[in-house]
C-alpha cells in the first residue's frame, strides 16, 4: 500500500508499506520503504521509524534506499544499529551486506 506520512525527515520520501500476516493478533509486521536524496543518518532513520510506528504495537522495519544502497532500521529503535547497509549489485538484481566478501 502507498505510505503517506504527515511528518518525515527532510530529504526522505515515503513510498510503500508491506504488511505481513498477524496470526496472533499482536499488530503484525510491517516493512516501510522510502527513498532518500542523500545517505540517511541513524537519527533520520529513527525519526522516520517513530513517525510510522507511533504508539502502535506493530513490529516495524524501515528500509530507506539511497542510490544502490538500502539502509535498515528496526524493529527495536533502542537497539544499537547492527544491520550494515545493503548494496545492490549492478546487473544481478541481488543485494549483499557491505561486509568484507559481501
Amino acid at each position: 500500500m502507498t505510505w503517506k506520512e504527515a511528518t518525515v525527515p527532510s530529504g526522505i520520501s515515503p513510498e510503500k508499506v508491506y504488511i505481513g500476516p498477524d496470526p496472533q493478533g499482536q499488530g503484525g509486521f510491517q516493512v516501510a520503504v522510502a527513498t532518500a536524496t542523500s545517505t540517511p543518518t541513524r537519527g533520520k532513520l529513527r525519526e522516520l521509524f517513530l513517525a510510522r510506528k507511533g504508539k502502535t504495537s506493530i513490529q516495524l522495519v524501515v528500509a530507506v534506499t539511497y542510490r544502490d544502497t538500502v539502509h535498515l532500521f528496526g524493529p527495536d529503535p533502542q537497539a544499537p544499529s547492527t544491520i550494515p547497509p545493503i548494496r545492490r549489485h549492478r546487473g544481478h538484481g541481488k543485494y549483499a551486506a557491505e561486509t568484507p566478501g559481501g
